[in-house]
């Protein structure tokens, strides 16, 4: 049977990355900041639980920035994944419509 998505293995490793990058990387506006999304890790990742109110919290904090996300390309698969339009929705935070 063919898997969905990579192997829980990877997606953490890539949430970390995506986390240290972010913690790392100079920043255009201090607001932006992809750690404090953080929280979505458990939405993201097998076995896939519902987001959390800190989850959620942290997209409408960052709901500004997810255009920006967009652009870079570190961040770009994983807001343009079909797990993040869900979870973005099960928030109700609108998708960027940049």
């Amino acid at each position: 049977m063919a898997r969905k998505g990579p192997s829980p293995l990877v997606a953490s490793f890539l949430m970390t990355a995506l986390v240290l990058s972010s913690q790392l990387a100079p920043r255009a506006e201090a607001e932006c900041d992809a750690s404090q999304l953080a929280p979505c890790l458990p939405a993201v990742m097998p076995p896939f639980l519902p987001p959390t109110d800190a989850c959620c919290s942290g997209l409408r904090e960052q709901q500004p920035c997810l255009c920006d996300y967009l652009k870079d390309p570190r961040y770009r698969r994983y807001v343009e994944s079909p797990r993040a339009k869900k979870i973005l929705e099960d928030c109700q935070v609108p998708y960027p419509q940049c």
